[in-house]
């Protein structure tokens, strides 16, 4: 599938090492908003998920799964790494290390979307998608990535792995979820980039929040 993917500038700045207290020289920042428009006409968000059981997650390696889990992939392409590369080897290693900034931005919410997505799918069971993980964080030996992304069409999104299991375009995440019901499962931010209009639990969380405004204003 598809993923639109706008990239937050104030993720591309957390890429590029600045924290929220300290913003880019004026250098950097002209370099930054010259690049922005390119960053996001070379972005092109394509991702895959599928659900599995325990017993799948398991041959994965997936650590602590549920009875029903989701795997996931995407990318953003290879155009914005070639890109890269191009400034790169002509003597622009600012311009390079800022597009790769917008990459990885990119990459990070494209999986937020995607993630999404999944949330959306199992909202009718009463699920709802816990946080991602992915080879190579905590105890998921990266060199499962292969395993998992044997379960994903993995060629119809753009992605191939190498023999040290890295995925290619190197901007590309892979994850599994815990599916749980609601009150377990924990949540980042997939409702700020989901683009379901009807969805459950955006009106449960809205007409909680109502609730609690109502009270406060009778005290």
């Amino acid at each position: 599938m598809d993923l639109s993917v706008a990239i937050p500038r104030r993720e591309v700045l957390r890429y590029l090492g600045y924290p929220r207290s300290k913003g880019p020289s004026e250098r950097v920042l002209q370099r930054l908003e010259a690049l922005e428009k390119l960053a996001a006409e070379l972005v092109r968000g394509r991702g895959a998920f599928a659900f599995a059981n325990r017993s799948d997650a398991e041959a994965v390696g997936m650590p602590n799964p549920s009875e029903r889990v989701a795997f996931g992939v995407c990318t953003i392409g290879p155009a914005l790494e070639q890109e890269e590369a191009r400034l790169s080897d002509a003597g622009d290693p600012l311009g390079a290390l800022i597009l790769d900034a917008f990459g990885s931005a990119a990459a990070e919410e494209a999986a937020e979307m995607l993630h999404a997505r999944v949330c959306a799918a199992v909202q009718n069971e009463n699920l709802k998608a816990a946080r991602r993980v992915s080879p190579g964080y905590g105890k998921w030996n990266v060199v499962r990535q292969a395993d998992l992304l044997a379960n994903l069409p993995t060629g119809e999104v753009g992605i191939r792995l190498t023999e040290a299991s890295m995925m290619i375009p190197r901007k590309s995440v892979s994850f599994a979820v815990v599916l749980e019901p609601p009150g377990r499962a924990t949540t980042r931010g997939r409702c700020a980039v989901c683009d379901l209009a009807d969805c459950r639990y955006r009106r449960e969380e809205a007409a909680a929040s109502r609730a609690v405004e109502e009270t406060n204003g009778h005290e």
